[in-house]
């Protein structure tokens, strides 16, 4: 014969206001605890962050004082000037020239190469009874390069040489001379149409 069971009481009730939402919460953290975040949103959370930063540091530079921003323009034009003048310093330490010369006794003419030429047409001057013109000057990247191009010319019209850089020429044989500006790299050539459009420069 089958016997019915009883239910036995404990005498314990929890009403279930007792039950605080924070009591469920901790105990579905502790069972279910949070997905770690994937690396798309660690990448787009570091790029937020990164974004941020940015915008702060823009905010603070609007903030910046009109005097302040006159002291970083001064500062800016300074270091420009001061790289323009570095830049024509050096120009002018290498920079050599090929000089067309002319004296003024029997009309000869003297080719040569000089990094000072109006000081060498004052040598020439002093040591000739005769005054010496300088007549043209070609403009050259630097020592070596005026070299090439002095003997060039000297090749060209060595059947008028008549002694060492002085020649006999002919008004179509000075004006192939006095075509030629300056001698060098398209660098160095644009670099002189920079410090003769400055006024910098005069030849």
């Amino acid at each position: 014969m089958l016997k019915r069971r009883r239910k036995v009481s404990t005498g314990i009730s929890i009403p279930v206001t007792q039950i605080s939402e924070q009591s469920v919460t901790a105990t579905i953290q502790v069972n279910n605890p949070p997905p770690k975040p994937s690396i798309g949103e660690k990448l787009r959370s570091g790029i937020t962050q990164g974004f941020t930063r940015v915008v702060e540091g823009l905010n603070s530079l609007l903030e910046v004082d009109e005097e302040t921003l006159q002291r970083w323009e001064e500062e800016r034009l300074a270091r420009k000037i001061d790289a323009a003048q570095q830049k024509k310093t050096q120009f002018l330490e290498q920079v050599c020239f090929v000089y067309l010369m002319k004296e003024t006794g029997k009309g000869y003419y003297k080719i040569g190469i000089s990094k000072n030429p109006e000081r060498r047409r004052s040598e020439l001057e002093r040591s000739s009874p005769h005054e010496v013109h300088l007549l043209h000057l070609i403009v050259c990247e630097d020592r070596s390069s005026s070299m090439r191009l002095e003997s060039e010319f000297h090749q060209r019209f060595s059947h008028r040489s008549i002694s060492n850089e002085w020649f006999v020429l002919d008004l179509i044989d000075v004006r192939h001379i006095c075509e030629i500006d300056s001698f060098g790299t398209e660098m160095f050539r644009a670099t002189l149409r920079e410090l003769r459009d400055k006024h910098e420069i005069k030849w």
